[in-house]
């Protein structure tokens, strides 16, 4: 298989992952509100801002020539989530979509993969720009 290949099947992966994530939160805003207030008072802003990352990741993951902005965002993001799963184990995440009927185990182990795929991509996509570079150009000009 191609490293190219490699690259639009984590892309897909992520974006199947994000994009129902953001669906989800975008539909229960009114419940990620009412979660963020054990930790913020700004809760509309941060809610908000959850659905405006996320929405970012997608189209940075969607286009191919953002792909590996995308991929970095989504693995900052992911770290990001692992850090507040760990640092704050008793209380409420909401995540969005399925990853919010898992146990804290399991988030931390889909978060984890997500990061991976992520970092993956991520080394996928920079290794094929740099052999596209190598390539020389079969063009004679006389």
């Amino acid at each position: 298989m191609k490293k190219n290949t490699f690259v639009e099947v984590i892309a897909a992966l992520l974006l199947v992952f994000y994009v129902h994530s953001l669906i989800s939160i975008y539909v229960q805003l009114q419940s990620l509100k009412n979660m963020l207030a054990f930790y913020t008072l700004h809760t509309s802003f941060f809610a908000w801002s959850f659905v405006v990352v996320e929405l970012l990741i997608v189209i940075a993951i969607f286009l191919p020539k953002t792909r590996a902005l995308g991929f970095i965002l989504s693995a900052t993001f992911a770290i990001t989530l692992i850090i507040t799963t760990k640092l704050t184990p008793g209380y409420p995440h909401d995540y969005g979509g399925l990853i919010n009927v898992l146990s804290t185990n399991l988030k931390l182990t889909l978060l984890i993969t997500i990061t991976i795929l992520s970092l993956l991509g991520f080394g996928l996509k920079l290794r094929k720009q740099k052999v596209k570079q190598q390539i020389p150009d079969n063009t004679v000009y006389t």
